[in-house]
């Protein structure tokens, strides 16, 4: 659980793309073949290494700084090639890779932490001790989802409409829960 300090290259939330000669290759990955299913997320750095989420791919790893691009720092530095990787504007019924959501998430709440994401069928991601998820969702349960847990100190109205703005229709539905340490878990379930 990493918690939100600034927004430097490589750090929680950064969108990230790995190198083609690097870890997900020895994995088995065609890096160059995988288009925006390459992209990664951050979701913990510690020196010169981060834990990059690849959603698309169901894999969470640690990889090196010199193993990946962080896609806005090689935009900024005018690298084109980076720049089709960035959508220009959010509509949640256009094709946008659900890190770039999760980003902007990141920029537009107070999130403390990124507490989880992971991308699954809803009915692989419902943990039913948590309730039945009828009392949640009327939809159908097998379609792709992104579960997004944000660790935020204090749930304020605006906050929340803050949210369901920016997501749209993307948005499936959201709870509030109990996180511990002065924290509330607004834990988020969208169209992936």
């Amino acid at each position: 659980m990493a918690k939100l300090k600034g927004d430097e290259p490589f750090s929680l939330g950064r969108v990230v793309w790995p190198a083609m000669d690097g870890l997900l290759r020895d994995l088995g990955y065609e890096v160059d073949k995988l288009g925006h299913d390459a992209l990664g997320l951050v979701m913990d750095s510690r020196g010169s290494k981060a834990l990059v989420n690849f959603p698309a791919l169901r894999l969470s790893t640690w990889l090196s700084t010199d193993e990946m691009a962080d896609v806005e720092e090689r935009i900024a530095a005018g690298d084109e090639a980076y720049r089709a990787l960035k959508p220009e504007r959010f509509d949640p019924e256009a094709e946008i890779p659900i890190v770039w959501w999760v980003r902007r998430l990141l920029l537009e709440l107070p999130v403390q932490y990124l507490l989880a994401f992971e991308v699954a069928p809803l009915s692989e991601l419902w943990d039913e001790s948590s309730g039945q998820l009828a009392d949640y969702y009327e939809g159908d349960v097998e379609t792709p989802t992104a579960y997004v847990g944000l660790g935020i100190p204090e749930l304020k109205l605006e906050d929340w409409r803050r949210a369901e703005s920016l997501l749209g229709s993307k948005l499936r539905f959201g709870r509030f829960l109990p996180a511990g340490l002065s924290k509330i878990e607004m834990a988020l379930y969208l169209r992936a």
